[in-house]
């Protein structure tokens, strides 16, 4: 069962690099198009995403993110299940991160 665990933290870290990859792609492609200022006046993260064709990347990403999420959420929920057996905060933390993930997922699709 150890082995099972192991491999459950690259999910977290699938998350990590989705969002920090995704986020510089769409940085870069509306410095490209002129859509936002380059350096050293940053936009907020969502000003990459408000037009064509950095929008569709930044629904994916944010789509893509709240997918890794939700399944980090769901396997640190078996995990402390496993080993703490039944407890009502991690089912409370499961439920939160699930609608925290749902949150994420409306904010991404109706931008």
């Amino acid at each position: 069962m150890n082995e099972v665990w192991k491999s459950c933290i690259y999910w977290p870290l699938a998350f990590g690099f989705v969002s920090f990859v995704g986020v510089f792609a769409c940085y870069g492609i509306a410095v490209n198009l002129n859509h936002v200022d380059p350096p050293p006046s940053w936009p907020f993260v969502s000003e990459t995403g408000l037009r064509q064709p950095e929008s569709s990347l930044f629904t994916f990403i944010v789509m893509t993110g709240s997918f890794t999420a939700l399944v980090s959420i769901y396997l640190y929920y078996k995990y402390v299940e496993h080993y703490c057996h039944e407890s009502k905060i991690n089912t409370a933390s499961l439920i939160v991160g699930c609608l925290a993930c749902f949150s994420l997922i409306l904010a991404g699709a109706f931008q």
